[in-house]
């Protein structure tokens, strides 16, 4: 799924509904949620080999997963903000994934 999304060079209304309509299905099989966690750090570690436009595009994914509940907010402990541990591309993502969840990021017409 996150293939799909982030292929995509906007992400809109449609990406959380088909996001939540994922959430919501698999709401009820634990496994699921630990699906989307999983993902979440696999993309997290692979996050240095995407353009601007498609990091955006999953840090937008994620905060609505996590605004709906969809995987825990312990996903972020595979995030070490270190200078060390972190690139450009990491920052990028977690910035931009904290101003969307918390409805400061740019909206696309």
């Amino acid at each position: 799924m996150t293939q799909v999304l982030i292929g995509d060079l906007r992400y809109g209304a449609v990406h959380n509904l088909l996001s939540c309509s994922a959430a919501s299905i698999l709401a009820p099989c634990a496994s699921s949620q630990a699906t989307f966690e999983d993902c979440f750090a696999k993309q997290y570690a692979i996050i240095h080999r995407l353009e601007t436009n498609k990091l955006r595009n999953v840090a937008k994914l994620f905060a609505h997963l996590l605004s709906v509940d969809g995987i825990s907010w312990g996903v972020l402990g595979c995030i070490r903000l270190t200078e060390e541990d972190t690139t450009s591309s990491s920052r990028i993502f977690i910035k931009y994934l904290f101003q969307v969840r918390h409805g400061r990021g740019k909206q696309q017409p």
